[in-house]
């Protein structure tokens, strides 16, 4: 465990890493709620990578139970501005989003 993470080679000995951050319990289940990637490469890597996967979640870069589908597709459609997409497909997006998805 390396802080509020964990890491563990799945299969061994193929430098496939799990990475996961333990984000807290469900206020509404009470399940436990985690965020878990995977990385390839070696343990050093994988220990830095997930050192890097705490910290996203330290600055409240993921939203675990308060991500709503509003939210999610808020912050999906940012993203995609900030990758570059053309003004014109934003455009789109947005209004696709406002008049069909988000009802």
């Amino acid at each position: 465990m390396y802080g509020n993470g964990t890491m563990r080679e799945r299969p061994a000995g193929t430098g496939r890493w799990e990475l996961r951050v333990y984000l807290g319990r469900d206020p509404d289940t009470n399940k436990p709620m985690q965020v878990s990637r995977v990385f390839r490469g070696g343990k050093r890597a994988a220990t830095k990578a997930l050192h890097g996967l705490v910290q996203e979640v330290s600055e409240g870069r993921h939203l675990g139970p308060a991500a709503t589908f509003g939210k999610l597709l808020t912050e999906w459609l940012a993203n995609l501005e900030r990758l570059g997409k053309a003004k014109s497909t934003m455009e789109s997006y947005k209004i696709h989003a406002e008049k069909h998805i988000r009802p």
